[in-house]
């Protein structure tokens, strides 16, 4: 658990959150020992999306069983359903704005992106397009007022304003996009394109193969300052999921967790978010960006 005043929080060891969908549960993983938890959250249905709020100790993610978004703290406590989602296993994303307080989640059905504050009020969409035709990832960049999508009925990476306005496609050509996240302090993309990562800039330009998982489909992609995470699974046999990491100096491959059955979304609690500054090792703090910042809600 956290420690220190409401506005910042510490963090004892690194970990990952993983979403097992077809597990039906929220796994935390150690990166340094691979060690495993099943957090504590209850009846989590089949988790298809997950975030991560390092400044509340709040996990919350999406039930693509129940068609409901949820957030519990890591020890299972002030849980709580924040949305409703109206259409049948269509939210396969959602990213948090730290500095907004805001939460982001696609809807596969309606095609839409939409937003609210993190506790579910506001809600609003900001995005309805055939862009939004079957999302499978979402990431945020507060910091240039962007988002990117990872649409896998496209075949496409898509970026879009924070407000929904200039959806423009950045990377195409692909077969099965099904994770995207952004390396904030190298400005690069990192998305995964069936069995293969790949890395390129803000643009998609420069892109650079990184990983291949033969047989497996890569679902999600996490990085930090030396490492690349991510999850994969093959669909034809249960129980061959795992979550691995790659050197990004060398590309050597470590697995941290095998036997998974349908791991989906990853995040790493350590890798400080946009809005949110590191100090002092661990120690995280709102660091509120400009209201005028192009493209914010």
């Amino acid at each position: 658990m956290y420690q220190g005043d409401p506005g910042s929080s510490n963090i004892s060891e690194p970990f990952l959150l993983v979403a097992d969908r077809y597990g039906e549960i929220i796994l935390q993983v150690n990166i340094t020992s691979g060690s495993t938890t099943t957090l504590p959250l209850g009846d989590v249905g089949q988790p298809a999306a997950l975030d991560y709020d390092p400044l509340t100790d709040y996990v919350y993610w999406a039930d693509d069983l129940n068609d409901k978004i949820h957030r519990a703290r890591r020890d299972g406590s002030g849980r709580e359903t924040i949305l409703d989602i109206t259409s049948d296993n269509s939210v396969f994303c959602l990213a948090l704005d730290h500095a907004g307080g805001d939460i982001y989640w696609t809807d596969e059905d309606e095609h839409t992106i939409s937003v609210a504050k993190m506790n579910g009020s506001s809600t609003r969409t900001l995005l309805t397009s055939s862009a939004v035709r079957s999302p499978y990832d979402l990431v945020l960049d507060p910091r240039n007022g962007l988002m990117y999508w990872a649409d896998n009925g496209n075949d496409k990476i898509y970026r879009a304003a924070m407000d929904g306005s200039n959806p423009a496609t950045i990377i195409t050509g692909l077969s099965k996009p099904r994770a995207v996240t952004i390396d904030y302090r190298e400005d690069r993309l990192y998305y995964s394109d069936g069995s293969h990562m790949y890395s390129s800039d803000l643009l998609g330009n420069d892109i650079q193969q990184l990983l291949y998982e033969d047989g497996k489909t890569v679902r999600g992609i996490a990085v930090d300052e030396n490492y690349v995470y991510w999850s994969s699974s093959w669909s034809a046999s249960p129980w061959q999921g795992k979550v691995g990491m790659l050197s990004k100096s060398n590309l050597t491959k470590t697995v941290l967790v095998e036997g998974l059955t349908y791991p989906f979304g990853i995040r790493l609690s350590t890798a400080a978010p946009p809005g949110v500054t590191t100090v002092n090792g661990n120690r995280f703090k709102i660091t509120l960006l400009p209201s005028s910042l192009s493209g914010r809600v």
